[in-house]
């Protein structure tokens, strides 16, 4: 996982994670 993926999820972004 990548950072971005990691600090999306976290703001409840998952749509930059996948």
């Amino acid at each position: 996982m990548h950072v971005l993926c990691t600090y999306s999820y976290k703001l409840s972004y998952i749509s930059l994670c996948g």
